[in-house]
């Protein structure tokens, strides 16, 4: 959910300020939330656009099985994020880049 000032801008988000993110476009963002958190990544992206393109590539570079269970995933289409943040530095919510992969949604796998 974003929020705006009485002004109409728009209020940057824990997320977007921890991870250093300065301009995305919302209509490219997708987000879950898991009740029972997992460590398999099919199952934390299963539910996402281009899951059959984006699962095998997220696989290849962290593996199946992440090292800890996760409850939600945000994804960022048609962005480039160099992960120099890594993890946010804390605070109630805990969030970590699992890397950036190149798809094609023009593409059958």
């Amino acid at each position: 959910m974003v929020r705006y000032t009485e002004e109409g801008d728009s209020i940057p988000s824990q997320f977007i300020n921890d991870f250093g993110i300065d301009e995305y476009d919302k209509d490219f963002t997708e987000w879950t939330f898991h009740k029972v958190p997992t460590r398999l990544v099919r199952e934390l992206l299963k539910r996402h656009s281009y899951s059959d393109q984006i699962i095998p590539k997220i696989i290849l570079r962290v593996g199946e099985t992440l090292p800890e269970a996760m409850n939600a995933v945000i994804l960022m289409h048609q962005f480039e994020y160099d992960g120099s943040v890594a993890e946010n530095s804390g605070g109630p919510v805990q969030m970590r880049f699992a890397g950036s992969v190149p798809f094609d949604p023009n593409v059958d796998l």
